[in-house]
């Protein structure tokens, strides 16, 4: 698990102890379904990644900023948080990737 948002993802879900299925149940998806996207074996929608923080109380930014500290209350609140370029590339490459379906799911809301 090389990329650092699917590692915080786990995280978040370890420490607010919960489950790959109770997630998947959260989120709408099947079970292995959000087991392929934790691992990095699928790629993961922004609308999925979306849900997902929405499940775990965090901020989406939270998940590629440098030295995350999901206990630190101030980090939780503070969204303009300073990014890698490493991971600032890695959103973008997400979001462009899926940039379509995102678009369109974002028409639908």
């Amino acid at each position: 698990m090389d990329k650092i948002y699917l590692k915080r993802i786990k995280e978040q879900r370890d420490a607010k102890r919960l489950n790959q299925d109770e997630v998947a149940y959260s989120i709408g998806v099947s079970s292995s379904a959000y087991s392929r996207m934790e691992t990095g074996s699928t790629e993961m929608t922004v609308k999925a990644m979306l849900k997902i923080c929405d499940v775990l109380g965090l901020q989406p930014s939270q998940l590629f900023a440098e030295n995350a500290s999901f206990e630190n209350e101030k980090f939780q609140t503070y969204l303009p948080i300073r990014l890698s370029s490493n991971s600032q590339k890695e959103m973008f490459k997400i979001l462009m990737k899926n940039k379509d379906k995102d678009l369109q799911f974002l028409d639908e809301i």
